[in-house]
């Protein structure tokens, strides 16, 4: 069985794409740029994702889906500078956003170079969660503290000098997915595109056993979903080409 309708790809739109790459070294999503090399290693089962194509999608998904944010792949890696907390190296992030308007922030994390998890953070329903292809625990202390305190500090930093009475802010709890039974990630080289997958599907509102559904009772899903990447990345560059050229029309 392949994935549903709605995950579907163009291969009209992978044979542009490669295409388009024979003759150009890059595209470019917004301000962050794929090389030819980079299409490749997406479109590869075996290829580890990088901070790279982390930035790139999510960046797509800022643009398409206003409801949500997602933190570029370096934000958390500033926050926890030296593994110490740094609010201030983060501060100024979200000076054109604000956070607590948003329906859902997404924060990809990277665990020494090995692993990628997605920190999902519900803003109306006041919790975190933790969103791990192998359903890890080692991390999620430090994660809760760390985002708890940017949250806190956050919240104050918006609200100073506004006239606005900052009320006191409460913990907010924290659960990760598939940290008992099956884990969907069988392999040691698919974290980054499970991380792109959960975004993705959280952005369009996807319910949590909708997505378990997915990604448990549909074969091969990750190796489509590489091609699923790449085609709409490829799409999204030509939507904003289109509307460019009709900007200067």
């Amino acid at each position: 069985m392949m994935p549903p309708d709605e995950i579907a790809y163009s291969k009209r739109s992978i044979l542009e794409l490669q295409e388009y790459l024979e003759d150009n070294d890059n595209i470019i999503i917004n301000s962050d740029i794929l090389t030819t090399e980079k299409i490749k290693e997406l479109l590869d089962p075996w290829t580890w994702l990088s901070s790279d194509h982390i930035n790139a999608y999510f960046s797509m998904l800022n643009t398409k889906h206003p409801q949500i944010y997602a933190f570029p792949s370096y934000f958390y890696t500033k926050l926890t500078t030296n593994q110490e907390y740094n609010y201030e190296g983060v501060r100024r992030w979200t000076k054109r956003t604000s956070i607590f308007d948003k329906e859902i922030v997404l924060i990809p994390i990277n665990f020494s170079d090995s692993h990628w998890v997605l920190a999902v953070l519900r803003m109306h329903q006041q919790k975190i969660e933790i969103w791990d292809s192998l359903g890890g625990q080692r991390h999620k202390k430090s994660i809760k503290e760390n985002i708890n305190k940017y949250l806190q500090d956050e919240y104050k930093d918006k609200k100073r000098g506004k006239n606005v009475k900052t009320k006191k802010f409460e913990e907010w709890p924290v659960k990760v997915k598939f940290r008992t039974g099956k884990t969907p990630q069988a392999d040691t080289n698919s974290c980054g595109v499970f991380i792109c997958f959960f975004a993705r599907l959280l952005a369009e509102c996807y319910e949590d056993d909708e997505i378990f559904d997915i990604l448990f009772n549909h074969n091969n899903v990750i190796e489509h979903y590489r091609e699923v990447m790449a085609s709409e990345l490829w799409e999204f560059t030509q939507v904003v080409i289109l509307a460019n050229d009709e900007k200067i029309g």
